[in-house]
């Protein structure tokens, strides 16, 4: 073998350990949005289930969904409890989105709840009569602007 020869087989095996590390890093980068993808459906379980805590841990909070739900009226200091709750479950949809960088699982529910509650809508644009800095400025402009987008609009 002459120079030439044995520097094209250390070039040959050369780019055979590049092929081989983009498809490796290919392969793990497939892993980690599959991981990425099981952590959210996770937390968004996790998240139901801490809601659904709070209504059987505490059955006043049900009956004050259920009051704000038919749309009978609420006292200030009820207003303020609905407020701090909607407030507490979209923080955690923040984190959530920002940690997966996704949102799609967000929508439903939460436009489901927009329509529903009342107080939702006015925790998030901070017009409740509980309100005092609970509003949707709290929250970060990526998360306000995908939910204003996609959650929290009038139906059409």
């Amino acid at each position: 073998m002459n120079t030439i020869d044995v520097g094209q087989a250390i070039q040959t095996v050369a780019n055979i350990g590049v092929v081989a590390s983009i498809v490796l890093l290919a392969f793990q980068l497939k892993q980690n949005n599959k991981l990425m993808a099981a952590n959210a459906a996770g937390v968004s379980v996790g998240q139901t289930t801490a809601i659904w805590a709070t209504v059987i841990d505490q059955p006043e909070m049900a009956e004050l969904l259920v009051r704000d739900r038919q749309n009978e009226a609420l006292t200030p200091a009820q207003e303020l409890r609905l407020n701090a709750y909607w407030i507490r479950s979209l923080f955690h949809s923040q984190y959530v989105f920002h940690e997966t960088h996704r949102g799609e699982w967000l929508g439903k529910g939460w436009q489901t709840a927009f329509r529903s509650y009342g107080s939702l809508r006015r925790a998030w644009s901070g017009s409740g009569t509980g309100t005092v800095f609970a509003q949707k400025d709290l929250f970060s402009p990526e998360f306000i602007k995908f939910m204003e987008a996609n959650v929290f609009k009038e139906p059409t």
